[in-house]
C-alpha cells in the first residue's frame, strides 16, 4: 500500500487543496515538522517530528509504510525543494503517491497578477545558487523569483544585487503569505537593502 506525500500549501487551510485535507484528516500515522504538526496531528495518531533529522525520518517511513495509513506533510508543494527529494532517492515511485500543493512561490507570482512561467526560480535555502544564472536573467529582463533562509535574506540579496548594479530593479519580497501575520515590501532593490526586517522568517523574493 503506497504511503502519501502531502503538499500542505503556504500555510492557511483555506489554501489546502480538498483531496489534501481528506487525506490528512484520515491519516493514521503523520510524520511532518512541528509546526505542521500542530496543524494537522490528531490524539490516538503516530506520528514523527521532522526537524531535520532526515536518516530517522527515512527510516521511520521504511519501517511504517507497509501498515497503511502513512502521511508525510510538507508545506507548499512537495516537487519543489521539499522532503520528496530525499523520498524520491529511498523509495520506487510506486511505493507513494504525490499529493500537489500551492507553493509560496506560486502565491507571491499571483500577488503580481503575472504570469510566471518565464521566470527563473532560485532556491538560496540552505544552498548556494548559480550567481552568474541570476545575473544573466536580470541583464535579459527575466524576472528572478529567490526562496530565501534565514542566512540568504532578501536584504542581504538586494545588498549583493546592488554592488552588481542592479540597485534601481523593482523588488518584491514576502514573509508568512497567506498568514495573518503575511508582510509585504514592495521597492526598488537599493531601498530593500538597507531594510532588515522579519528576522526568523522564510521569505519569498521576486526582482525584475
Amino acid at each position: 500500500m503506497p504511503f502519501d506525500v502531502v503538499g500542505t500549501g503556504p500555510g492557511h487551510p483555506d489554501y489546502l487543496i480538498p483531496l489534501a485535507k481528506t487525506i490528512l484528516s484520515q491519516a493514521q500515522c503523520l510524520v511532518a515538522s512541528p509546526r505542521l504538526l500542530k496543524m494537522f496531528g490528531q490524539e490516538e495518531q503516530e506520528q514523527l517530528e521532522y526537524h531535520g533529522n532526515l536518516h530517522e525520518v527515512l527510516d521511520f517511513i521504511d519501517a511504517r509504510r507497509q501498515s497503511g495509513g502513512l502521511v508525510v506533510a510538507v508545506s507548499g508543494d512537495p516537487g519543489f525543494h521539499s522532503l520528496l527529494g530525499a523520498i524520491s532517492k529511498r523509495f520506487h515511485k510506486h511505493e507513494y503517491r504525490v499529493i500537489p500543493g500551492l507553493s509560496s512561490v506560486q502565491v507571491a507570482a499571483a500577488a503580481s497578477g503575472e504570469p510566471w512561467q518565464g521566470d527563473l526560480l532560485v532556491s538560496s535555502h540552505g544552498m548556494a545558487f548559480d550567481e552568474k544564472a541570476v545575473l544573466g536573467a536580470l541583464q535579459n529582463h527575466q524576472r528572478v523569483i529567490f526562496l530565501t533562509d534565514q542566512k540568504r535574506t532578501p536584504f542581504v540579496l538586494a545588498r549583493w544585487l546592488e554592488e552588481k548594479g542592479f540597485g534601481e530593479r523593482e523588488a518584491w519580497a514576502g514573509a508568512h503569505l497567506t498568514w495573518n501575520e503575511e508582510q509585504v515590501l514592495q521597492c526598488r532593490v537599493n531601498e530593500l537593502s538597507k531594510m532588515d526586517e522579519g528576522k526568523g522568517a522564510l521569505w519569498v523574493l521576486m526582482v525584475r
